[in-house]
């Protein structure tokens, strides 16, 4: 059975006037702003950029064809391990293959999709997203690191056990030959948690970013 706070409808998918898809949703609005607290990091715990603010909603809604939709304004929430709502393997019978942040989510919730191995694609928002929390991506299927520049905070193993991530890119043909690699990160990066990429062909790469705490 769904939990409670996990709700489904049907939807015309094919135009013949007949619903004939199920669609699960629900409410998933958070606060990022317990995430980044280590004070080891010079990170404040009180950002006001990821408090949960008055108005702040924020709805998940993943269809048959397994793209997972986030829409509203504000935060993500945390989670721990696997038991996201939308996980597959937990609670839902649809695995998610896209996942598509629209714009107004500023902040990607812990664990939030930790262990989903059928992502092929992750559209991020241009404007809105500040933060990616504490293991986010670990031990996904994503094979592109794609995140905007709008991007201020990257926590701890974000990216962990990756390992298909491809998008590698080499400065020279030298580099190439030699396989050195170059991830570029957010330039409006000011946060990387520690092991945000360990396990996963990052591991190896040198890392280029302006980055004020690390």
């Amino acid at each position: 059975s769904l939990d409670t706070n996990i709700y489904q409808t049907t939807i015309e998918k094919d135009g013949d006037g007949e619903d004939d898809s199920t669609v699960y949703y629900g409410d998933c609005t958070g606060d990022g702003t317990n995430v980044l607290g280590n004070s080891l990091y010079g990170v404040s715990t009180a950002d006001p950029e990821l408090r949960r603010m008055e108005g702040d909603k924020v709805e998940w809604w993943l269809d048959s064809d397994g793209t997972l939709t986030f829409k509203g304004q504000g935060c993500i929430a945390n989670y721990s391990g696997s038991t996201a709502p939308w996980n597959a393997n937990v609670r839902v019978p649809y695995p998610v293959k896209n996942i598509v942040i629209e714009e107004g989510i500023r902040f990607i919730g812990n664990y939030a999709f930790k262990d989903l191995q059928e992502i092929e694609s992750v559209k991020y928002p241009e404007k809105s997203l500040l933060g990616i929390g504490w293991n986010a991506f670990d031990n996904t299927s994503i094979h592109e690191f794609n995140v905007p520049d709008s991007v201020k905070f990257i926590d701890v193993a974000a990216f962990k056990d990756c390992k298909n991530l491809l998008s590698v890119k080499y400065d020279t043909p030298e580099d190439e030959a030699k396989e050195k690699r170059t991830l570029k990160l957010p330039s409006s990066l000011i946060f990387l948690g520690s092991s945000a990429f360990i396990n996963d062909i990052y591991s190896q790469c040198s890392i280029s970013f302006n980055i004020k705490s690390c």
